[in-house]
């Protein structure tokens, strides 16, 4: 199970990655293997994703990848329409 690494009990076991270690590596590849310069984050509107963002895009800042390069979109629970209305 995704864990966003934002808590911990001493009653419990957590095995799934972190976001730093999923999400930093794939962004340090696409940045020096691809050449990205633009980051769209997304995700649906609680937790795991918010944390997961905030972790990748302090990553993002950190390694010069200006804050007008970094978008943030969350959706709603639910949401299935995603088609352009224009």
């Amino acid at each position: 199970m995704q864990y966003e690494g934002e808590e911990q009990s001493l009653n419990v076991f957590y095995t799934g990655a972190t976001p730093n270690q999923q999400l930093v590596p794939a962004a340090e590849y696409a940045i020096k293997e691809l050449g990205a310069k633009k980051f769209y984050l997304l995700g649906t509107d609680y937790v795991f994703p918010r944390t997961a963002n905030k972790v990748l895009k302090a990553y993002l800042l950190k390694n010069g990848v200006p804050e007008s390069n970094i978008m943030e979109e969350y959706t709603p629970f639910g949401h299935k329409d995603y088609q352009d209305d224009r």
